[in-house]
């Protein structure tokens, strides 16, 4: 009961996106039995909070009553072909039955699935948990024992093969899993091992060993493994919109120089730098035949383009680097009188940093050319944020910018 609640606590709290397990539980007849349950959210609100979870149980008593039933289905995970939690808590099991004293355990850590699912789509995350797996099966020996753990988790059990063996297969599968194999995104793993040395020691202290050891590699390797998805990201964006770089480039800029005029702290100079560069990282969730369409969208069309703050707002939740200003991406599309996308905001409602970048980034618009439009002349560009100002735009930020533009301290790059 209690892992049954861990399980749907993490969930709720946003830890993982789905879960698949199989736990034993006592009937009301007396008898034992197997189940095996998988779920994952199905819905969230526009902050991206999950609203509805779906789960599927199932009594698998008859796949699990056989200890070297291999071809039953129940022994097997459904996406990576690996083996179960429960089968390999059973080798484990018989490890200790016997005391076995030549064994390594191997803990492998997919990173930055998380945001690949809310990027990407589902469809990505399984594919980069399938290649993976795939990783592990093509560099294990065959008489390896390997089994997804939970949702972006693996463990090796490695019989008779010594630590030279378990060495060079870590060597491998950190070269192999680091690498962009069948998606998009380019994320990396996370190893830990321990060995028994020739020593009887119990499966549950090895274990914890090499969860140890994990955490250690995942520490040592922290700010790599952050900045290979935060890099995947910004490279994407680009590879979306081929005038996106040197948009994002002059907003750094441009929202910079406002930001040190308004007095803003260091830290807050660069959260605006940042949501320069990354505020439309939703649009790499938009379809490619929308982004570049060069004409006017149909309302459908419009209604998809408008989702990319609250795809951005859930890319940054999921990002260490980013969480801080997942609430100005998902606002910078707010408008001061009420009127913008997605949530209607109005006023000093709306982030400080999000009605800078709105200025700034329309300010950019207007002024530069764009596949399907020709830019707009400078007198025209003042025109619109004065006659906006209290509309769109904050009117104070709008009497701060002119200023600086005036003054030459704001120039327009080509």
């Amino acid at each position: 009961r209690d892992q049954v609640r861990k399980e749907f606590d993490e969930i709720a709290n946003g830890e993982h996106e789905c879960f698949d397990k199989e736990y034993r539980f006592l009937h009301p007849s007396g008898q034992g039995i197997w189940v095996s349950q998988r779920g994952g959210i199905v819905s969230r609100d526009v902050f991206g909070r999950p609203t509805r979870f779906v789960s599927l149980l199932s009594d698998i008593t008859c796949n699990s009553d056989t200890e070297d039933s291999d071809g039953q289905p129940g022994n097997y995970d459904a996406l990576t072909g690996l083996k179960t939690r429960s089968c390999m808590e059973k080798s484990l099991h018989r490890i200790d039955a016997a005391q076995y004293e030549d064994y390594a355990i191997i803990m492998v850590d997919l990173n930055g699935l998380k945001l690949v699912n809310d990027a990407f789509g589902y469809k990505e995350g399984d594919k980069l948990l399938c290649t993976v797996a795939d990783t592990l099966k093509s560099n294990c020996a065959c008489g390896d024992v390997i089994a997804r753990w939970g949702g972006d988790e693996f463990i090796i059990l490695a019989m008779h093969n010594g630590i030279v063996y378990v060495d060079d297969l870590i060597k491998r599968i950190m070269m192999q899993g680091n690498k962009t194999i069948g998606t998009r995104f380019k994320s990396n793993v996370s190893v830990g091992s321990a060995c028994t040395a020739g020593r009887y020691i119990p499966t549950r202290a090895l274990m914890q060993m090499a969860e140890e050891h994990l955490n250690r590699n995942k520490l040592l390797e922290s700010r790599s493994a952050r900045s290979l998805p935060l890099l995947s990201l910004v490279n994407t964006l680009f590879e979306k919109d081929s005038e996106t770089e040197e948009h994002t480039q002059r907003l750094r800029h441009t929202g910079r120089q406002l930001g040190v005029s308004l007095g803003l702290p260091q830290e807050k100079l660069d959260e605006l730098e940042l949501l320069g560069l990354l505020h439309d990282v939703g649009k790499i969730g938009i379809p490619d035949n929308i982004l570049g369409k060069p004409g006017k969208l149909e309302n459908d069309e419009w209604a998809v383009m408008k989702t990319h703050s609250e795809i951005g707002y859930r890319i940054a939740s999921s990002t260490p680097e980013l969480s801080h200003i997942a609430g100005a991406i998902l606002s910078h599309h707010e408008r001061y009188d009420g009127t913008g996308y997605p949530t209607g905001l109005t006023g000093g409602d709306i982030p400080l940093l999000s009605r800078i970048i709105t200025v700034v980034d329309s300010f950019d618009v207007m002024t530069h050319s764009r596949p399907y439009k020709e830019a707009y002349s400078l007198e025209y560009a003042t025109g619109d944020l004065k006659k906006n100002a209290g509309k769109q735009f904050d009117p104070e930020l709008v009497v701060v910018f002119l200023k600086l533009l005036e003054n030459g301290k704001i120039q327009i790059y080509d």
